[in-house]
């Protein structure tokens, strides 16, 4: 829209003779996407250095016409959403040009975010400048996400900057314990009545019975992310503390913490847990998630072998009734026939998302066979059974053998799969196995009775050069596809 010259290109006679309300609706459209505020908030960084620019609304429209420019300055719509990015000791935008923008938006519900990407002392002291501004506007923050890497912002609040009526979600990650930003930003929890989404590193003081010095209105939260929770027990008790809970991601410390008799049951429909390999039995033990329709698990563990629990991940989904729409798990020390019986459980009949991501150490043995690939292979007529399901004793784990089998019929497991990702060390298959399972999946799904698989990514070795061809194929179909030949 600029010229490269010094004059300005003439305004078309429509445009000048718009109302100024039209305008304005056309400036607000010319915004960039609102990006979707991650649980996560180190995956900012690549969104910044993009946004807020002088070839982008809303400074573009202020340099096109003096009339173009009173009437973005006019309308705070334009007004309520920045993006702040600290480098090299620089806020971009600079600080006298933050209080000005968000001067212009009224009185409208804030978007802001805050990426600082080192900790060294000009970064710091810019973004204590930074946030000395975002602080003046405490009453009208909606959306705030913080990417701090410290150290320790001590700047506290006032009576009055504690005071967030606003506030739908709030996020803040730090880099380490020892540059705890939160313990003052946490001030703000004093009075958020319309909090609903909280992802934070961790909650200063969290205790492993749940209790924190701040107040916490954990009752009227949706979603919540902490990267630092004591214990298991101190997850599951978060859990009853958060009745309205949907979202959860979790990163577990090892002590298995104060632990009920009783399943800790929650409507969770969205899990994610970041746990160790031995501790995960005890999670899985105590929890019911009926409503649970996501499900990711990473586990950490040592380079020494480790297993998944699978008899007790089967007494989990029998004893939740959930149905998995999307199931992913990192690391998980499957063998075989755990991720056989896994692809056969019941409650894993409406999946539609999975994902396999393995990277343990090479000596690990692969458990993505040719079984697993026969048993997702789907036919006209195929006759299978989807047991063992969850109902196994635990005299038996380890063994299917005593396990009581579901028939369903003559139908195909996993019929409502859309998605699949294997990545890693996870496939160990005769080259052309996994395109005919795809193929089944993609040309013939509906003669195969079942949904149509959409997207693929894969980790191929390079032997395999029959997959690598026919998958190429099924992409020039139409197929989804991200391949990576190592």
């Amino acid at each position: 829209m600029l010229s490269e010259s010094k004059e300005r290109p003439a305004l078309s006679p429509l445009t000048i003779s718009l109302p100024v309300e039209i305008l304005q609706e056309i400036f607000c459209r010319c915004l960039p996407p609102q990006p979707q505020l991650q649980a996560k908030p180190r995956t900012l960084s690549s969104a910044f250095g993009q946004q807020q620019t002088p070839e982008t609304a809303p400074l573009l429209l202020c340099h096109v016409s003096r009339l173009w420019r009173e009437i973005a300055v006019s309308c705070p719509f334009l007004w309520r959403r920045l993006d702040v990015l600290i480098s090299n000791g620089i806020a971009r935008p600079p600080v006298a040009l933050i209080s000005l923008w968000l001067s212009r938006s009224g009185g409208l519900p804030l978007y802001l975010s805050l990426y600082q990407q080192n900790d060294s002392e000009e970064s710091c002291v810019a973004t204590g400048e930074v946030l000395d501004v975002f602080k003046q506007f405490t009453n009208r923050w909606y959306h705030v996400q913080f990417d701090l890497k410290g150290p320790k912002y001590c700047r506290l609040f006032t009576s009055d900057e504690r005071s967030a009526p606003m506030l739908r979600t709030f996020c803040i990650s730090t880099c380490s314990p020892a540059y705890d930003e939160s313990n003052v930003l946490c001030d703000i929890l004093e009075f958020v009545p319309s909090l609903v989404d909280l992802h934070v590193s961790r909650i200063p003081g969290l205790t492993v019975l749940g209790d924190t010095s701040y107040s916490v209105p954990w009752w009227q939260l949706e979603s919540l992310s902490l990267e630092y929770v004591p214990s298991i027990g101190t997850s599951l008790l978060l859990l009853d503390k958060c009745p309205k809970l949907v979202n959860v991601m979790f990163k577990i410390d090892t002590p298995l913490g104060p632990l009920s008799f009783q399943p800790c049951r929650s409507n969770l429909q969205s899990l994610t847990i970041n746990i160790g390999h031995s501790e995960l039995e005890a999670f899985l033990d105590h929890a019911q998630l009926p409503l649970l329709e996501t499900l990711v698990v990473y586990i950490r563990g040592s380079l020494d072998r480790y297993h998944w629990p699978q008899v007790i991940f089967q007494h989990f989904l029998h004893r939740s009734g959930c149905w998995l729409r999307h199931f992913e798990i990192h690391n998980s020390g499957m063998e075989s026939h755990d991720f056989n019986a896994c692809l056969q459980n019941v409650y894993m009949q409406k999946l539609v998302e999975l994902v396999v991501d393995e990277r343990q150490h090479w000596t690990w043995d692969p458990f993505l066979t040719d079984v697993a690939l026969d048993l997702l292979t789907c036919t006209p007529s195929n006759h299978r059974y989807f047991g063992p399901t969850a109902v196994a004793s635990r005299s038996e784990e380890g063994s299917n053998q005593g396990t009581e089998m579901a028939v369903i019929g003559p139908r195909n497991i996993l019929p409502c799969l859309k998605s699949i990702a294997f990545r890693g060390g996870c496939l160990s298959a005769a080259d052309g196995a996994l395109a005919s399972m795809v193929e089944s999946r993609w040309r013939y799904w509906k003669y195969n009775g079942v949904e149509k698989l959409c997207r693929v990514e894969l980790e191929l070795r390079s032997s395999h050069t029959e997959d690598s061809k026919r998958l190429l194929k099924f992409r020039e179909e139409g197929l989804e596809l991200e391949a990576r030949v190592w």
